[in-house]
């Protein structure tokens, strides 16, 4: 389930919810108004901390089987 990020239009109050379809909306956990916005929010980064960073495919010789990141 995706996690959306809204500002209640009653309260102002920024929060994330879980939300099982894209076009529902979750209730204001502060004031429990109901007319929210959905902000944009950037990705995630799925590589975590730490990690490699891993070129789009068809780079870096991947595409032949050469990829340096495998």
């Amino acid at each position: 389930m995706p996690i959306y990020a809204f500002r209640c239009e009653k309260c102002d109050h920024e929060y994330e919810a879980l939300v099982p379809r894209m076009d529902e909306t979750a209730a204001c956990p502060e004031c429990g108004g109901e007319k929210v916005a959905r902000l944009l929010t950037a990705p995630a980064d799925y590589r975590g901390s730490g990690g490699p960073e891993v070129p789009p495919c068809g780079q870096g010789g991947c595409a032949s089987g050469q990829c340096p990141f495998s």
